[in-house]
């Protein structure tokens, strides 16, 4: 008896889904994404059970391929993804990341981006239902010259390789100035303007990864290199903003830097509709913040906040609107504050805590953790009523705490 294919199909979906079914939502917004690589490694081993499996097993094997520089593997990355160009599974990939995942010695960092130039424009063409994209930051110890290079492949792979589905964009870049390379003064007919390409998009990630002065720097300080720190994030944050501005489609966004950003002059499009929302490394206003999330108030699912800082208002006051957000269903926070000037600069706990010690909002103003309470009892009712697992206490540890009154 011939078994139906929906039951193969089935299976398969169950091994992938038994380790990217997630609790928590922040990788959530990303639709094409492979998470865990046991699920790799089960779905490789079903592909040889049949030729049933293997063709049930392909497009989820293969819709995720990481090609980032490492030296783990015996075949290249890149030469695994021309293999993989040429194959009848070029279909099935939806996603491709590029990057370094570890530091490596320079001849080999180097052999990755000279490939990486000589193919991009050829390879990515055959990748005909790509629709997400993924740059990771290259390493401290790359030598500026061939960080510039790497930068320009991407920045080239977007200006010239046409990619009509692409919804989703990650780039992490050393410093804010380095996203200016994405809005030339000049154009020419054969360049696709990034406007073009982000108002398609669904979901963005733009991470600054390196410092340009030590001042946010905590505890353990890591050297700023002096071409960095001629170049301020603080100055040039209206390039990777302008990223921000100009995608108006964003369902989910992921904004972070090591150096902390004013986030104040950010101006989303008015039809933005974020369900995923994570800023990192930001100072905003509270007002600002509120208006930005109330934008979203019916559709957002996930918030997490790592060392944002509040220039105004207190975070009791956001953290009871949030409570308010119907279809909230994971909240995290890491090193929320308040900035050490303007009118909340009063609440700013100025010691940092032990190092082992990783607060959820560092703050003088107790009703704040009271009210981060209130706000994961609710997140954990929310998560309830839609037919999901609550978060345990060890996660969501203010969730014992005295109750404020609730203002519905």
């Amino acid at each position: 008896m011939q078994v139906p294919t929906e039951i193969y199909d089935h299976i398969v979906y169950r091994v992938w889904n038994v380790y990217n079914e997630f609790l928590y939502l922040a990788d959530d917004a990303r639709k094409y994404a492979t998470f865990e690589g046991r699920a790799r490694r089960d779905l490789a081993n079903l592909r040889l059970v049949n030729r049933a499996f293997c063709r049930s097993a392909s497009p989820w094997l293969f819709r995720h391929v990481n090609a980032e520089c490492t030296s783990t593997l015996v075949t290249p990355p890149l030469e695994r993804l021309i293999q993989l160009s040429k194959s009848p599974y070029a279909t099935c990939v939806c996603q491709i990341d590029f990057g370094f995942k570890e530091s490596l010695p320079s001849d080999t960092s180097t052999l990755y981006i000279e490939a990486l130039a000589e193919w991009h424009s050829f390879l990515l063409v055959k990748f005909t239902n790509l629709r997400a994209l993924g740059f990771h930051e290259p390493p401290l110890s790359l030598p500026q010259a061939q960080k510039a290079v790497y930068m320009e492949i991407a920045i080239s792979i977007l200006r010239y390789v046409p990619l009509p589905n692409l919804s989703e964009l990650e780039v992490r870049f050393s410093i804010t100035h380095d996203f200016g390379r994405f809005f030339p003064n000049e154009i020419n007919s054969l360049q696709i303007p990034i406007e073009d390409i982000l108002q398609h998009l669904r979901h963005l990630e733009l991470c600054v990864c390196a410092y340009t002065d030590s001042a946010d720097q905590r505890r353990r300080q890591t050297p700023v290199l002096p071409e960095y720190a001629a170049l301020p994030n603080g100055t040039y944050a209206p390039h990777l903003f302008r990223m921000v501005e100009n995608a108006p489609k964003l369902k989910s966004l992921i904004l972070s830097s090591v150096n902390i950003l004013d986030f104040d002059s950010v101006t989303f499009p008015s039809t933005v509709c974020l369900e995923s929302l994570h800023l990192g490394g930001v100072s905003i206003s509270s007002d600002v913040l509120l208006s930005l999330i109330n934008q979203s108030a019916h559709k957002m699912k996930y918030i997490g906040f790592w060392l944002v800082k509040l220039k105004s208002g207190t975070w009791q006051q956001v953290l009871l609107q949030l409570c308010k957000l119907p279809r909230l269903l994971d909240i995290n926070i890491d090193y929320g504050g308040y900035t050490l000037t303007g009118s909340s600069s009063h609440l700013a706990d100025r010691l940092f805590p032990s190092p082992e010690c990783r607060p959820d909002i560092e703050t003088m103003h107790n009703l704040d953790l009271i009210e981060l309470g209130n706000l994961q009892w609710q997140v954990n009712s929310n998560r309830i009523a839609m037919g999901l697992q609550p978060f345990p206490d060890t996660d969501y540890q203010h969730i014992n705490k005295p109750s404020l009154e609730f203002e519905g």
